[in-house]
């Protein structure tokens, strides 16, 4: 087993381009994928209606613009909106998303306190 190793080795060294592409170039070509695919985090974007006060809630994660109407359905599927939110009769919020219950209730809970439940 250790012949055999010894052989590919010595044969390696012959080719110095096979060489430097694996242990040179590769490591080199992922460190620079890393760099690049690494993005800074946007905040994503809500849209309320005009009943709703968003002035009070200052978070990190969301955006929040006033919106005349419902955005189309098409805006929330193209992530133009993470959410539209309005204030019904009774002061609860409705929201309208295409995440899943969870982030519905999060940003929900968003605006009934003023912050992010903790998970």
């Amino acid at each position: 087993m250790i012949n055999v190793l010894k052989n590919n080795f010595e044969r390696i060294k012959s080719k110095k381009s096979v060489l430097v592409i694996a242990c040179i170039l590769m490591p080199l070509l992922i460190g620079i994928a890393i760099f690049f695919s690494v993005r800074p985090a946007t905040k994503e974007l809500i849209a309320v209606s005009p009943n709703v006060d968003c002035l009070s809630i200052s978070n990190e994660q969301y955006n929040f613009v006033n919106v005349d109407k419902s955005p189309a359905l098409s805006e929330l599927v193209q992530g133009r909106y993470v959410a539209y939110v309005e204030k019904n009769s009774d002061g609860t919020y409705s929201v309208e998303t295409l995440k899943n219950e969870q982030d519905k209730t999060a940003i929900s809970t968003l605006f009934e306190t003023g912050k992010l439940p903790t998970v």
